[in-house]
């Protein structure tokens, strides 16, 4: 096996491990009192709910016995991410020393 194929057969590994991982956190409860998968919270992320708010009056998560005690940090930090993913994006690293 050479190098080369065995870099490939790495990356691939790595692509399967990630997307196993991803899978497995989608499927994850973060609403635990209304059963709310992190998948779904994603999919209303990625259809525009981009508040916790918003997320509430979407899937009722938070709303539950706890009053979204446990849940509002974890919704808020996937809330953040996917923002702060979006923005990575749509803004391109300036290098520094230009305006």
């Amino acid at each position: 096996m050479t190098r080369l194929s065995s870099l490939w057969i790495i990356a691939g590994t790595l692509y399967i491990l990630e997307t196993k991982k991803q899978l497995l956190d989608s499927l994850k409860k973060v609403c635990l009192c209304r059963s709310i998968k992190a998948g779904t919270i994603m999919a209303a992320i990625e259809e525009g709910s981009l508040t916790f708010e918003a997320l509430r009056r979407k899937l009722g998560a938070g709303t539950g016995n706890c009053k979204a005690k446990r849940c509002r940090p974890k919704i808020e930090e996937r809330i953040k991410g996917y923002k702060d993913s979006k923005k990575a994006v749509v803004e391109p690293e300036v290098p520094s020393g230009q305006p």
